[in-house]
């Protein structure tokens, strides 16, 4: 009976340490990757500093990057990164007072600042101005890729600092464009877009925030009209805005 015991024991033990052992291993391999960053990639945030054109004792530098993105159909398309932008390059603000909300500034996106497209040897830049193309989805006609492909492309815009943080992001006002697939008839659907859907091929379902009521559009790229769905008072804690290319 005493042999059993001990025997009994021994076998919890043996478990308490292994149970400890274990514990020893995850806290090391946690720490680990604490130590290192976590460990995992994790894309940097989707945002640009805003330099402060007025103020002399502001020095921020302004470099430009182009680098080769994907070409579609006979246009090559080419996205421009900027380390900054000028206060003074920014579009006047003429929207809505952004809302201080929860918001993700991550993008499925890299961040950029302008397109430019080049077909038939011209380039032509999408924006005048550097903005941040906060998201946003290239034309592909391929439907065997992607079932909602489109012809046309959707730029998600961040071009007015509406909270004053000197930083353009998700926390500011959200402009909707649209454009032919070579970056041609560029046009504003909406100056401060807060979730936005593809439903079908040429149309999408898009939505407003006042603070206090959300109000749901549908736009048609055929027929090139924004049409009200509905609208609903609710607390909105943060932008819903998908796109993927």
């Amino acid at each position: 009976m005493e042999n059993r015991f001990i025997e009994t024991v021994k076998k919890i033990d043996a478990v308490l340490i292994l149970i400890a052992c274990v514990a020893v291993i995850i806290f090391l391999i946690v720490s680990a990757f604490s130590m290192f960053g976590g460990g995992w990639y994790e894309e940097p945030p989707n945002q640009i500093i805003v330099a402060d054109s007025n103020d002399p004792d502001e020095k921020v530098e302004v470099k430009e990057t182009v680098t080769f993105y994907k070409s579609v159909k006979d246009v090559y398309v080419f996205s421009v990164s900027s380390t900054a932008i000028n206060s003074d390059d920014l579009v006047e603000m003429t929207a809505q007072s952004g809302f201080s909300m929860k918001n993700s500034v991550k993008s499925f996106n890299s961040a950029v600042a302008n397109f430019i497209f080049v077909k038939n040897g011209v380039q032509k830049r999408l924006f005048d101005k550097n903005a941040l193309i906060y998201k946003y989805s290239l034309a592909n006609a391929d439907e065997n890729a992607y079932p909602l492909s489109h012809d046309f492309n959707i730029y998600a815009v961040v071009n007015q600092d509406t909270n004053g943080d000197q930083l353009l992001n998700g926390m500011d006002n959200v402009s909707l464009y649209v454009s032919e697939y070579d970056g041609t008839g560029l046009q504003q659907i909406s100056s401060s877009m807060f979730s936005f859907d593809i439903v079908s091929k040429n149309e999408f379902v898009f939505s407003e925030y006042d603070g206090t009521k959300e109000t749901f559009y549908r736009f048609n790229r055929e027929t090139g009209k924004k049409v009200m769905l509905a609208s609903v008072s609710q607390d909105v804690e943060e932008k819903r805005i998908s796109m993927y290319d």
